[in-house]
């Protein structure tokens, strides 16, 4: 009789491989069926902080989220994924891509503690995310291996879809240290133009 020896983690990535490869097919095809018109916002660094008179990045966040926040935009990115034609039609779904950089996994909440504001009055303000998700804690992996990267959908709430919207995603993680969470928080965000 011949022993076989299965390796559990190499079926658990292939399945995991054939989930995403599904996943992405999805979402191209949501992305061909939309009519959006979106583009990553064109403030230079400079503009920005004319915009929002000063406030660093790191305290933007760390009033968005009530702590202090060190690691903003450096080991986590998030990077528009859809076709640039998107509109501002009410309830239309965005796509953007979450990315660990580093060599150490991070652990997210239910919908990556995901915010989303729209520049008013020289002011960021909140407005509502009308997504649904599932599930509980999503853990992106180190940037060596497979599933480093995800895709979160968001809907912003416009109540004036059809004027030009300038919009700020953040989201917010935490290290990991041996598959547990070690208390070190990490966010990001992405400034989006949402045109009619």
């Amino acid at each position: 009789m011949q022993n076989i020896e299965i390796n559990q983690y190499e079926i658990g990535e292939a399945a995991m491989r054939e989930h995403y490869d599904k996943f992405l097919a999805m979402i191209i095809i949501l992305l061909l069926v939309s009519s959006c018109s979106l583009k990553k916002s064109t403030l230079s660094k400079q503009d920005e902080e004319t915009v929002v008179q000063g406030i660093s990045d790191k305290q933007f966040i760390s009033s968005v989220y009530n702590m202090e926040i060190e690691d903003v935009n450096q080991s986590i990115s998030i990077e528009l994924i859809q076709d640039p034609e998107l509109s501002s039609n009410p309830g239309s779904v965005i796509y953007l891509s979450v990315d660990n950089k580093i060599d150490k996994a991070i652990q997210f909440i239910e919908g990556f503690d995901s915010k989303i504001f729209r520049f008013s009055n020289n002011e960021w303000v909140p407005i509502q995310n009308t997504a649904t998700y599932s599930g509980d804690k999503i853990v992106l992996s180190d940037s060596s291996f497979y599933g480093a990267s995800t895709v979160l959908p968001i809907v912003p709430g416009l109540d004036h879809p059809e004027e030009e919207n300038l919009l700020r995603v953040t989201v917010m993680g935490e290290f990991m240290t041996d598959g547990v969470p070690n208390g070190e928080k990490v966010a990001a965000y992405l400034d989006l133009t949402i045109e009619p």
